[in-house]
């Protein structure tokens, strides 16, 4: 590199300058802003003191670790648990309540889980191979999404 000495400091020389077009400036540009979107649009701020209310997708065996790891969270509430499984989503909100002392919704449907806002984010413990529909559905709402 070429280096030009102005009042004793050192500088680029236009050849070694780093060329881009403005086409690649605007697709850069852009990047960026949709990167920092999410930061600008977090849906509530949480204090010091407030509860953290978590949706859980999934009630088999990874849901159930990430119940009992979450649930005895200090300051973390489950609000609900959702599963296809009405079965295993009952077992799950009683568990919920025998172990933690409240019981969460029991939802079957994980569109209609999207749609609440008393959620402030979502734990997927889905089976892998269904992992990404939730969990795209969940980044959509603008909600932290733990997979």
């Amino acid at each position: 590199m070429k280096t030009n000495n102005v009042r004793g400091t050192k500088h680029a020389s236009p050849e070694s300058a780093v060329t881009l077009t403005r086409r690649q400036f605007i697709q850069r540009s852009a990047a960026a802003a949709a990167a920092s979107w999410p930061l600008l649009a977090s849906p509530r701020v949480l204090g010091a003191n407030d509860e953290f209310r978590l949706a859980i997708i999934g009630c088999g065996n990874r849901g159930g670790a990430h119940i009992a790891q979450f649930g005895s969270q200090k300051g973390v509430r489950i609000v609900a648990v959702c599963d296809p499984d009405r079965l295993r989503v009952k077992a799950a909100a009683d568990a919920i309540k025998k172990k933690f002392k409240y019981r969460p919704d029991a939802v079957v449907d994980v569109r209609r889980l999207m749609e609440r806002k008393d959620v402030d984010a979502f734990s997927v413990a889905t089976m892998q191979y269904w992992h990404s529909l939730p969990t795209i559905w969940a980044c959509e709402t603008g909600r932290d999404v733990y997979v």
